[in-house]
């Protein structure tokens, strides 16, 4: 399945389970549902919550570098150590990176979403849906691992 097509599934489950658990809409449920039902495929380099996540994942490294090697060089070298540490950080990503359909399309990854949004949003009830949008994503895929 193509991102539309997993977001459009992902958000009839996400929000039919929101509303069989009479939950009032939230821009929560609403990021719980979107995120889940995309979120699998965090390891594939052609979709676009991994191109997302890289980009911002890469922008922090540079700034987070940038302000160390800031404290201790010349602004110009900062600079180039900065993007040096950037692009490290990119190979890294894509060396290391699970292959598609792999751990990400696995019940520990549903269950360690699930948690994570539990974790942020204190609410079982959400978390739960954003559970069931991940499964949707595993279903349409074909694709249920146990690890």
């Amino acid at each position: 399945m193509n991102f539309w097509q997993h977001l459009v599934f992902g958000l009839f489950v996400g929000f039919g389970a929101a509303l069989f658990l009479q939950l009032p809409f939230s821009t929560a449920l609403l990021a719980v549902t979107v995120l889940g039902s995309i979120a699998a495929d965090v390891d594939h380099p052609k979709t676009a919550i991994f191109k997302v996540i890289v980009s911002l994942v890469v922008v922090a490294v540079f700034f987070i570098a940038e302000q160390f090697f800031g404290t201790y060089l010349p602004l110009l070298q900062a600079v180039v150590f900065s993007i040096a540490a950037a692009t490290v950080v990119l190979a890294l990503i894509y060396i290391l990176k699970p292959r598609h359909r792999g751990i990400t399309h696995s019940l520990f990854a549903l269950i360690l979403f699930a948690i994570v949004v539990l974790l942020l949003t204190k609410t079982v009830s959400i978390a739960l849906v954003g559970g069931l949008s991940y499964l949707s994503h595993l279903i349409a895929d074909g694709e249920l691992k146990l690890v």
